[in-house]
């Protein structure tokens, strides 16, 4: 899951990092929506070239584009951090979210700085102790069904 800023933001970002003080917006680059999804087009691109550099492969590493969709409730935010938790649970990599260890599910675990919004995320359930509660009982056959479509 990744959140991502509004045009003021991100242009705010880019006039401190640049130093630039007089943006035309993103309009002659196709708009806000294009410059986000080029952004990811090339974040997968290089991620695939040296993934396949290093283990001398070629081809494509994803099945599909990525997918966008509107997170509009608190609910629904905090179904899909628990599903995102549990999918390696659910495909029969490992027994718990916390055996995987690619996983967001440790920093929400530890205390050291992350980039991570972890207290953001610890909110939306509640609590901590309600965090893991939600993670434990969710039915991936019923997560599958809202999410891999």
């Amino acid at each position: 899951m990744v959140r991502i800023k509004n045009e003021e933001e991100v242009l705010e970002l880019i006039k401190i990092k640049k130093s630039v003080r007089n943006l035309q917006g993103f309009e002659n680059l196709g708009g806000f929506g294009r410059v986000i999804s080029q952004q990811f087009s090339n974040l997968f691109n290089s991620y695939t070239k040296a993934y396949n550099k290093l283990y001398n492969r070629k081809g494509s590493l994803f099945m599909s584009n990525f997918n966008r969709k509107l997170i509009d409730s608190e609910n629904y935010f905090g179904t899909l951090i628990a599903y995102i938790h549990n999918n390696p649970v659910h495909h029969g990599f490992v027994n718990h979210p916390k055996d995987w260890l690619h996983s967001s599910w440790h920093t929400y675990l530890q205390e050291k700085y992350t980039k991570i919004k972890r207290e953001e995320g610890i909110k939306w359930f509640g609590n901590r102790n309600e965090f893991f509660r939600v993670h434990h009982e969710i039915k991936m056959g019923k997560m599958s069904s809202l999410f891999e479509k």
